[in-house]
């Protein structure tokens, strides 16, 4: 019997890169500019119009996605619960070149996966179910199933959403040991 693959991203899901970004950006423009502030995925709106963020990605790669924090401290243990029924395959879109800060950041924090994808198009990778924060993801995703991640930038999904990785597991039907 073919098990279920779930596609699930990484940055909004399990790990936590807008801190960083705003912790650069605000020591930068001695600002401070809150993570519940971003209420959209455009994060430039809330920046005092510095165009300058998009180069951070690049100029701060290790801060931002190879040293940035997990969401959640039993991440590895809650995704080994849902790969014992599932299929994970990590399914994210990076910057060209900066793909190897997320696989780093993976191996550092023993996430379990099955398979690794870097996809800007999520629909080029084959899956059952969709997890993702960006809604724009969702609205074109070619899964059966598409689930929100909960994030400030995303409360305009209407579809299926979970606050937690461990509301995750509670709606796939993993029991935690």
């Amino acid at each position: 019997m073919r098990r279920t693959t779930i596609k699930l991203d990484v940055d909004g899901v399990l790990r936590d890169c807008v801190t960083p970004l705003l912790d650069i950006y605000n020591k930068k423009h001695d600002d401070n500019v809150k993570y519940s502030e971003i209420k959209s995925w455009d994060i430039g709106q809330y920046l005092k119009g510095d165009n300058e963020y998009k180069n951070y990605f690049t100029k701060y790669p290790e801060q931002i996605f190879r040293d940035a924090p997990m969401y959640n401290p039993n991440t590895v243990e809650i995704l080994k619960s849902i790969q014992e029924k599932y299929k994970i395959h990590i399914t994210t879109s990076q910057f060209k070149g900066l793909e190897g800060h997320t696989v780093t950041w993976l191996h550092k924090h023993n996430i379990p996966y099955d398979y690794l994808s870097f996809a800007k198009d999520k629909n080029v990778v084959t899956g059952d179910i969709l997890v993702d924060d960006g809604v724009h993801n969702l609205e074109a995703s070619n899964t059966e199933t598409n689930i929100c991640f909960t994030q400030p930038w995303n409360s305009e999904w209407k579809g299926d959403r979970v606050n937690s990785l461990e509301e995750l597991a509670m709606m796939l039907g993993v029991n935690r040991k």
